[in-house]
């Protein structure tokens, strides 16, 4: 089955200040893999949210909001229709929710309000060349189902992703796009290894 539209959730706190300074290429690998989803393409950022400390508590790492600026513009270089936000009304009584929002627990506006709404307005005034179209990539990164669910009965899931991580992270860092793959897709052709070309997409 193909999807007509793809998306994620995502954190954003830590995104720029974590000490792994390459976590920023995790998100661009969810991107890269929703994109792969979606029919033609498309895809949304279904929810970036704020803080990760649930109720809003203040002695935890919060948001910044250059990570929720940084998050909307690689949702939009990456090619998506669409990005959202949470924001939950103060009498939604979760305990979770309130940490996530743009507005303060009382309403009021927060810094990261004022920088999200700076950036939508900036992308609204690009409305004509969006969404923006990415075409296929030399390389390729292949997704083998199988090979997951055995690391799976092993409990070595998260190793299986984190190496997929990793050879994206090589790519990522030396500014070479990748599309990710899976051998059920009718779109490629193995070639030999050149200089220029690991993949020819057809």
């Amino acid at each position: 089955m193909e999807a007509d539209s793809w998306g994620m959730s995502m954190p954003s706190n830590d995104l720029l200040t974590s000490r792994d300074p390459l976590k920023v290429a995790e998100r661009a690998f969810a991107f890269e893999w929703s994109r792969s989803l979606g029919r033609g393409g498309r895809w949304w950022n279904e929810e970036i949210y704020s803080g990760m400390a649930r109720g809003g508590v203040t002695w935890k790492k919060q948001t910044d909001p250059r990570e929720l600026t940084t998050l909307l513009w690689m949702t939009l270089a990456h090619g998506a229709a669409g990005s959202m936000f949470w924001q939950y009304r103060p009498e939604y009584l979760s305990f979770e929710s309130p940490g996530y929002n743009l507005v303060a627990l009382d309403g009021q506006p927060t810094a990261r309000l004022e920088a999200v709404s700076r950036a939508i307005a900036q992308i609204e005034g690009m409305r004509d060349y969006l969404p923006v179209d990415c075409g296929r990539a030399e390389i390729g990164i292949v997704y083998h189902p199988p090979s997951q669910e055995l690391f799976g009965y092993n409990d070595e899931t998260q190793r299986y992703n984190a190496d997929l991580q990793g050879v994206y992270r090589t790519l990522w860092r030396h500014g070479l796009a990748a599309d990710l793959l899976t051998p059920s897709m009718d779109c490629f052709t193995i070639l030999p290894v050149t200089p220029r070309s690991r993949w020819s997409l057809t």
